[in-house]
């Protein structure tokens, strides 16, 4: 009797020694006590997850969900805290990445819900937000899949084509990289906005009033897309096609037009000409009279890849690869 009292008072005196051992130290009560006087009383089992992984990040890793519930269990007895009303608090699982730029209407963030990613959109000059892709490249906000630098493509292409047909219209957006559905809206935008451009042009000159002359000599530093559109509404077909050949045009500097944007407007030019013309050769003759200029740009084409010079402009072509 007296060896089984003596055993029971050891097994005691070893239990409370390990669980002596064993409390959280005050790193770990911190955690949870913070959480719980910012109204976590009551945390469900993912919260829980988490708070055990903050806990096991300061090298207790002992510490199970089990002695956590315990914890929460005693704290509200202690506190008299009985209804289970409260909520892991949102913040604390979400993080907010904050770039200088727009500022947010206070009134639209409180009505719309916190994310877990929110970003400040970036402005231009002229206030119109766009955002930039995650490999770098501008988009335009109202047409995501619209690179900015394809704006002055997309400019000439419409100015330049009445009505496209919707063959067209996806023959340019699989070349500039991007969807027939935002390069539509793009085209019809333009169109729109291009003729009370031209209108007002009219009228002002007309009229003789200074305000367009003050207008003109503000510096054109702007990205905005109602600029973007109205870019080049103004251009004849004889002005585009000086811009295609470098000519600079009174006023205003010529764009640099990549050998890649070139050939799509020469492929754009040649499938939307409307003149009459012979269709297909019928005699020898006319086929050597239609090649010769294609032979031409052929041998030139070449003679380039030979000499390297298409490599140095950008053009992946392996002067290997070409037969004499």
């Amino acid at each position: 009797m007296d060896m089984q009292l003596h055993t029971k008072e050891s097994f005691s005196q070893i239990k409370s020694s390990h669980e002596t051992i064993r409390r959280l130290p005050p790193e770990g009560v911190q955690v949870l006590r913070e959480v719980f006087e910012n109204g976590l009383t009551h945390p469900k089992k993912h919260e829980r997850q988490f708070l055990l992984k903050r806990i096991h990040a300061l090298g207790i890793t002992w510490y199970n969900d089990e002695k956590m519930k315990a914890w929460f269990v005693h704290n509200r007895k202690k506190q008299g805290i009985s209804a289970a009303t409260t909520t892991f608090p949102e913040d604390r699982l979400k993080l907010t990445l904050k770039i200088p730029g727009l500022k947010l209407d206070t009134a639209a963030a409180a009505a719309e819900p916190s994310s877990a990613l929110s970003v400040d959109t970036p402005q231009n000059s002229s206030g119109t937000a766009y955002y930039k892709h995650r490999h770098g490249k501008a988009r335009l906000t109202q047409y995501p899949s619209i690179k900015l630098s394809a704006v002055p493509q997309l400019h000439i292409l419409a100015d330049s084509t009445q009505n496209p047909s919707a063959k067209v219209v996806e023959t340019w957006a699989e070349l500039l990289k991007a969807s027939p559905h935002d390069v539509d809206r793009w085209v019809k935008d333009h169109k729109s906005k291009s003729v009370p451009g031209a209108s007002v042009t009219a009228a002002t000159s007309l009229s003789g009033s200074s305000e367009p002359a003050r207008a003109s000599e503000q510096p054109n530093d702007s990205d905005s897309e109602d600029e973007l559109l109205m870019m080049g509404s103004s251009l004849s077909q004889s002005q585009v096609e000086q811009m295609q050949s470098g000519i600079a045009l009174p006023g205003r500097p010529v764009p640099q037009i990549p050998p890649r944007d070139q050939l799509l407007l020469a492929i754009h030019n040649a499938t939307s000409d409307t003149s009459d013309h012979v269709s297909s050769p019928e005699t020898a003759s006319q086929f050597a009279s239609l090649f010769t200029p294609y032979g031409t740009m052929m041998e030139r084409l070449v003679q380039d890849i030979k000499t390297g010079k298409l490599e140095s402009e950008g053009w992946n072509f392996n002067p290997n690869i070409v037969q004499t």
